[in-house]
């Protein structure tokens, strides 16, 4: 990762969204779906003007210099069939205030959606990156490919100039590792850098390392990221977390 707990690379920010710039992409996604519903409006009410003036000019011909029917709104004499062909015919007599209004309605769930999934993700205590990675070790479980042992059973002690020790709420002392073919770890194994494959012994009489205990559900697994909502939400806004809970 080249940032802090990242989330996604942004193309349209051009970094990657993490810890420290995490609420600025909330906010940017606010401040998008709040501009276009500014923008339907405001495209909404320059037609139904348009359509306004044009109705009670239409309806003065008519009515032969009556204003009986003048001030009653545009969409009153007619159904939705008919009223949607009216507004139709005023997004193509002005294609810019038209095509800008179409453009904007159909653009407008994206923002909100986009934000409530971040939402949900804040609750859920992940990211992004993370729940693809969650996605991944689903599968993992399901083919019976996935074990768990005690991280400071199977690691050397950390070298602290390499892996500094960091405060954060959530402890664990557990680490998964997937085999080939759903394998248990047999002593002697080797761990694959590149990924988080155990690379079993050459030999076939090993015995199997007790300290592995296969993973049979995602329940069984730590969650570092979740610290409750509160804690979360807290944490993605680069607020202090509160560690006591």
């Amino acid at each position: 990762m080249c940032v802090a707990r990242q989330d996604h690379h942004c193309i349209w920010l051009m970094r990657c969204v993490g810890r420290k710039n995490y609420k600025y992409f909330l906010a940017l996604l606010l401040s998008l779906g709040v501009l276009t519903i500014y923008a339907v409006c405001l495209g909404y009410g320059i037609l139904s003007s348009r359509l306004q003036q044009a109705f009670e000019h239409a309806q003065s011909s008519s009515s032969s210099g009556s204003t009986a029917a003048v001030g009653l709104p545009w969409y009153t004499d007619g159904g939705i069939t008919l009223n949607l062909r009216r507004f139709a015919a005023a997004i193509g007599d002005d294609v810019r205030i038209g095509s800008v209004f179409l453009l904007t309605l159909m653009c407008m769930p994206l923002p909100f959606g986009l934000l409530a999934f971040h939402i949900y993700l804040i609750w859920a205590g992940t990211t992004t990156s993370e729940t693809s990675k969650w996605e991944m070790w689903k599968d993992f479980i399901k083919d019976r490919m996935a074990f768990m042992a005690r991280r400071s059973q199977v690691y050397y002690p950390p070298d602290p100039a390499v892996e500094p020790e960091v405060r954060w709420p959530v402890v664990s002392d557990q680490t998964l590792r997937c085999t080939n073919q759903g394998k248990h770890p047999r002593l002697g194994y080797l761990f694959n850098d590149l990924n988080y494959e155990i690379v079993l012994p050459n030999d076939p009489d090993a015995p199997e390392d007790l300290r592995w205990v296969r993973v049979r559900h995602m329940r069984e697994v730590v969650n570092l990221y979740d610290m409750g909502f509160k804690n979360n939400l807290r944490d993605a806004l680069a607020m202090d977390v509160d560690l006591g809970r």
